[in-house]
């Protein structure tokens, strides 16, 4: 997030207990539990909750995204004061299996129609009608989709996009496999 450290400067502007329970708050909201409300915290300026609350969801949520380690928690944690840090590590790890928990879930809501199986082909053309030599192969993919419905979508391809797609594929299912350990 460009501008990450003016983001997190209103979270090292409130106490160390409001943080630990603001931090508390934001994860059980993450688990659809109950959301923070400003009057829980009146230490904190309500000019100012607005953006500390955004500051501590985007903190929970690039944490669980860089799959509670590595360098991208590392960067997000340097941002805060030490004893934040140790709220944050302590909090998060302890409450890791709930958080990516929610977080599958979460991503799971995106849609119910899943990809139930699928036929392919290649087809090299020749030519067309305006083109007398073309010589370009053409994949063609049915995708059976399993939702509320089920149905077949048709998708032709030249060899530039089936890679392209083939690509965001392999990084769809790394993502999945890194969430699930």
């Amino acid at each position: 997030m460009e501008g990450g450290g003016v983001c997190f400067n209103s979270l090292n502007e409130i106490d160390s207990k409001n943080f630990l329970k603001l931090l508390h708050a934001v994860i059980d909201e993450f688990l659809q539990r109950r959301r923070p409300e400003h009057t829980d915290y009146p230490d904190i300026p309500y000019a100012s909750w607005w953006r500390v609350h955004e500051a501590c969801q985007y903190l929970v949520a690039q944490i669980v995204s860089s799959n509670f380690c590595g360098e991208k928690m590392t960067d997000l944690l340097e941002q805060l004061h030490s004893e934040s840090r140790k709220q944050v590590e302590d909090v998060i790890f302890a409450r890791k299996d709930e958080l990516r928990a929610a977080f599958m879930a979460k991503s799971c809501e995106i849609s119910q129609t899943h990809l139930k199986d699928f036929d392919w082909r290649v087809q090299y053309v020749l030519a067309s009608d305006k083109l007398a030599n073309v010589r370009v192969p053409i994949a063609t993919i049915d995708l059976s989709l399993k939702g509320a419905e089920e149905s077949i979508k048709s998708v032709e391809m030249s060899r530039e996009q089936l890679k392209n797609m083939i690509s965001s594929l392999e990084c769809a299912n790394k993502a999945i496999m890194q969430l699930k350990t």
